[in-house]
């Protein structure tokens, strides 16, 4: 079953330029993450983000915490608060053809 992890990030809103450019020089290296699907960031406020990764199963998204870590931790330093996780299994959806951005 489709296993979703949402993360918001509250941030100085004059580092999101910053945490863009580590979210952009991630594309190559999460090509390679075995189980993921999709990975999908909205701005909600001027200091806030919702980031979402989106896997096969929930033993992907497990067995992708360390690269997460690795790829995405850098954007820790910008951050004004701890991050608030959410996650669990996908049990409705709908999708258009190609929503990629």
């Amino acid at each position: 079953m489709p296993y979703v992890r949402h993360t918001m990030m509250t941030f100085d809103p004059s580092n999101y330029n910053s945490i863009m450019s580590i979210a952009d020089s991630t594309r190559e290296a999460i090509t390679g993450w075995s189980g993921l699907i999709s990975v999908r960031a909205v701005r909600v406020a001027d200091n806030r983000m919702i980031v979402t990764g989106a896997y096969v199963d929930k033993a992907a998204a497990d067995a992708n915490v360390e690269n997460t870590r690795t790829n995405f931790g850098k954007t820790g330093e910008f951050m004004t608060e701890p991050p608030v996780q959410r996650e669990g299994e996908v049990i409705w959806s709908y999708d258009a053809d190609d929503q990629s951005a």
